[in-house]
């Protein structure tokens, strides 16, 4: 078996940095990659995407598993739906190693906006400390407002690392274009 080089995948790099920024890590510090039609589905738009996270359900009286990530680029916001539904038992991740057999195919939804496209911006911010020693911001909703009239709120409170310092990251950005 020989190791993949980026001369035969020129893709190699930005798929692991895929895997890597869309990982979750559960309570039980278990590591679910993201399914690889989920990261194929991002390459195959060739944007050069530089914050991102992901978050996943899966129902146990379904067994169907469930996707959203959310990305962006200097100029795109990029969301990503995905669900599937295995044969047998087990949430549907980017981790197997041997052919994954479907009961509901995947489906992988792709939608691109334009961050000029923000027309509007809602700030909500609640339960913040004003301790002197021990200033901490509260929740942030984000509500953003498209051209097109539609609307998307994010959400991030005090924790500073992995997915939510990603969606304030983004929030950030977004608010840059209003």
């Amino acid at each position: 078996m020989t190791d993949t080089t980026s001369d035969e995948d020129p893709l190699l790099e930005q798929r692991e940095w895929l895997n890597e920024i869309l990982e979750n890590v559960d309570s039980n510090n278990t590591v679910r990659q993201p399914p690889v039609a989920v990261v194929e589905a991002l390459l195959a738009l060739g944007l050069p995407f530089d914050i991102g996270w992901s978050e996943f359900t899966h129902d146990r009286r379904t067994e169907i598993t469930t996707w959203s990530c959310t990305l962006a680029t200097n100029e795109h916001f990029v969301e990503v739906s995905a669900k599937a539904q295995r044969s047998g038992r087990g949430v549907w991740t980017g981790n197997e190693r041997t052919e994954t057999r479907y009961a509901s195919p995947p489906r992988v939804v792709v939608d691109v906006f334009r961050l000029d496209a923000v027309v509007a911006l809602t700030l909500d911010i609640a339960g913040a400390s004003d301790v002197a020693d021990d200033p901490r911001p509260g929740q942030q909703t984000w509500n953003f407002r498209f051209a097109d009239d539609e609307t998307r709120d994010f959400v991030v409170d005090n924790d500073t690392t992995g997915p939510n310092a990603a969606t304030a990251a983004f929030c950030r950005r977004l608010a840059a274009n209003v």
